[in-house]
């Protein structure tokens, strides 16, 4: 009882001033921006946070392959396009947009817009989650997650360097281990369009190949240098004047992105160039298509890829041949594989381990296991630890004795 009268006098003494309208205004004025901006608010549980929800009908490809080129390419690139028939975003594609505090995927560095857009039945969807206060950030990563996770892959531009790292951080900060980015396979489409667009005089930013690939640009788009501004002072001032133009700048980057990829596909289909047909191959892999990857490779055009197998960085190559042996396996080829794997196995000893697997369980021939298991020792030996070390003397013992056995 004591210590409530003296709350009480303190509470007498110095009383709360009360708020006046002036400072109650800027959150009410706030909210009333981010209506007008399109965004609604949601709760989940006692947190909150707000969602931007846009569906529209898209126009046809306006860049069709063009007549004279090879008819398998086209035909791989017709079923790609073709969404509503294959429906390809429907059941793989999620593509993914952030918008953040600055230009470096560290932990000082906060993602205040994710985008998620994918095609559904001849239209585009787009959800852009906004971050209004601090605290929300975990409720919007795993409100952002449970969209994203029921695609198979998820499709960026520069989110393997940029977007996926900066959101591993952030979930790290958020304490939500339960989220787990790398479980969905991911496709950037910025080293393809380096690849294919290389002649091109620019710096392959998104709006560089909007204009330069896309043949649009944007009148009145809020610079991206500023937006980082914009959302510092909403969040000290209150000041959501601009959120608008942030989110439809960011609106615009989604579908950008998405006509990208349309008419990357597109021009892949359209030239049979080399590289162009490597990548393709790859990409039907990615998106775990392996009929599209067989219908790529045939009429002669497999030799082609595999004789590229021999030149670019190793792990280009490594790329590059675990999708074609995936799609040989996948259609009972098993010798190509095999040719495969030998020829890529002194650069990258992996495989000498695959084909000691494969003569052991295909061909029953140990002697020849044998043999590129101890090639496989030979340029590991140096880097293996006490447990690999102990997997390749069991692995060699079980094969002496089954060719003892034959003997």
């Amino acid at each position: 009882m004591e210590l409530k009268k003296r709350l009480a006098q303190l509470h007498h003494l110095h009383p709360n001033p009360a708020r006046s309208g002036s400072e109650q205004q800027p959150l009410e004025r706030q909210r009333e921006q981010l209506k007008e901006a399109g965004f609604r608010r949601r709760r989940c549980g006692d947190q909150e946070y707000w969602l931007r929800f846009q569906r529209m009908a898209l126009p046809a490809n306006p860049h069709p392959p063009a007549n004279g080129v090879d008819e398998g390419l086209r035909s791989v690139g017709q079923r790609i396009m073709d969404v509503d028939r294959w429906q390809l975003s429907e059941r793989y594609l999620a593509f993914i947009d952030t918008e953040t505090t600055g230009l470096r995927p560290g932990s000082g560095n906060l993602a205040f817009l994710l985008g998620v857009s994918f095609h559904r039945r001849g239209k585009w969807h787009s959800y852009q989650f906004f971050l209004h206060q601090y605290a929300s950030e975990r409720v919007m990563l795993r409100k952002f997650w449970q969209l994203v996770s029921v695609f198979k892959t998820v499709v960026s531009y520069n989110g393997r360097s940029f977007d996926l790292p900066l959101l591993k951080s952030r979930l790290r900060m958020a304490e939500a281990p339960e989220i787990d980015l790398d479980a969905i396979p991911h496709l950037d489409l910025m080293p393809i369009a380096r690849r294919m667009y290389k002649g091109l005089p620019s710096r392959f930013r998104l709006q560089d190949l909007e204009k330069n690939i896309l043949g649009f640009a944007r009148p009145h788009d809020l610079p991206g240098a500023q937006i980082p501004a914009v959302y510092f002072a909403f969040q000290s001032r209150g000041e959501a004047s601009q959120i608008a133009q942030v989110a439809e700048h960011h609106y615009q980057d989604m579908l950008t992105l998405f006509l990208l990829f349309r008419r990357m596909v597109s021009d892949l289909s359209a030239k049979e160039s080399l590289p162009l047909l490597r990548n393709l191959v790859i990409l039907s892999v990615k998106i775990r298509d392996h009929s599209l990857g067989a219908q790529l490779l045939a009429e002669g055009r497999d030799q082609r890829v595999m004789a590229d197998l021999l030149w670019g960085e190793v792990s280009r190559q490594k790329e590059l041949a675990d999708a074609l042996v995936a799609i040989f396996r996948r259609n009972g080829q098993f010798e190509k594989s095999v040719q495969i794997w030998r020829t890529l196995a002194p650069k990258i000893p992996e495989y000498y381990w695959r084909l000691s697997l494969f003569c052991e369980r295909s061909r029953r021939d140990y002697s020849a296991a044998i043999t590129f298991l101890e090639s496989w020792y030979a340029r590991m030996r140096l880097e293996l630890d006490k447990q690999a070390l102990h997997r390749y003397q069991q692995r060699k013992g079980r094969l002496l004795r089954r060719l003892s056995y034959e003997e």
